[in-house]
């Protein structure tokens, strides 16, 4: 693989974050149709005591080639919208960002190998999973485990048809002309949050994706249809099963979602008080962020507002 073709990928490997390797840990389900662009995802109208509306829609960060359809009920949200929360302006990731990023969070340490990282028995994993991808050993031995397991799960998207050109995010960014885009978090934060992890959870994240092999494009798969036909329960149980099974996969969850919603929502609020009284709100970040425990949509509660989920009608 090419310098260029890795750092391709990083813009999405970092949205991919909360919802990429974390519903990669579960046995697989037959996969939608391809042609399956409908999409009805979980969406929900949060009013604070000033009567401000924010809308939240939870986003999955790939999609079909020609991108997805959505219902009435929100694209007449997004084009009343005066405001558009992320979670960070991907348009700014330019190669140069991605290079230092790349270099300062996603390496392992000068003269350390991957092999070594992770032990001979999951890099032997590797190596035969690498095989069915564009990917060879050597793109990967000088990466951190948690870049290599979302460079894999991405990669594995990609076979399925997903494009990260497609994603909810990019496809709301580039038709937000004329709205203030306000992120809430920034590409470095999410790098940082991802290279803080102790060497413990790196390597079960890594592990967990190496464990279902062939069928990681199966599950994003799954990942997607549940996101597209708004199954909140199928989506929470496949981004939260297994949350307590060790103190890696809690200190993962608590990095990675938790620990996020909290400065998301703080962020948001207080772009919300700070806005004319007129604006209307538009936030979308990742599925995850909306559903499971100590969620967005809970910590706006705490927080005075009343969030209510959107019937939707059929896609225009």
């Amino acid at each position: 693989m090419s310098k260029h073709r890795l750092l391709h990928v990083l813009h999405t490997i970092v949205a991919l974050a909360a919802v990429g390797w974390l519903a990669c840990t579960h046995a697989p389900t037959p996969a939608p149709q391809a042609d399956a662009t409908l999409a009805r995802p979980l969406f929900w109208r949060a009013t604070n005591n000033d009567g401000k509306v924010v809308y939240l829609l939870g986003s999955i960060h790939v999609g079909p080639p020609g991108g997805w359809t959505y219902p009435a009920t929100i694209e007449d949200a997004f084009a009343q919208s005066d405001v558009l929360y992320v979670e960070f302006d991907s348009r700014t990731f330019t190669e140069s960002v991605q290079e230092a990023l790349m270099a300062k969070y996603a390496m392992l340490p000068s003269g350390e190998h991957l092999r070594e990282r992770i032990g001979a028995e999951q890099y032997a994993r590797l190596t035969a999973l690498l095989e069915d991808s564009e990917l060879y050993p050597e793109d990967v031995g000088r990466l951190r485990p948690w870049m290599v397991a979302n460079v894999l799960n991405l990669e594995a998207a990609i076979r399925m048809g997903l494009s990260p050109m497609s994603g909810v995010d990019a496809a709301l960014l580039a038709r937000s002309s004329g709205k203030r885009v306000i992120s809430l978090e920034t590409a470095e934060l999410q790098f940082a949050v991802l290279s803080a992890l102790s060497p413990e959870a790196e390597a079960q994240a890594l592990a967990e994706t190496l464990a279902l092999g062939d069928a990681l494009g199966d599950n994003a798969m799954q990942l997607a249809e549940a996101w597209r036909t708004g199954a909140a329960t199928t989506l929470e149980a496949l981004l939260y099963e297994g949350l307590d099974e060790s103190e890696a996969a809690l200190e993962l969850y608590e990095a990675m979602v938790f620990r996020r919603n909290e400065g998301m929502a703080d962020g948001l609020v207080a772009a919300v008080d700070a806005a004319g009284p007129r604006d209307v709100h538009f936030m979308v970040v990742g599925a995850a962020h909306f559903v499971g425990e100590r969620n967005v949509r809970a910590l706006l509660e705490s927080r005075g507002y009343r969030v209510e989920h959107v019937a939707q009608a059929a896609p225009r």
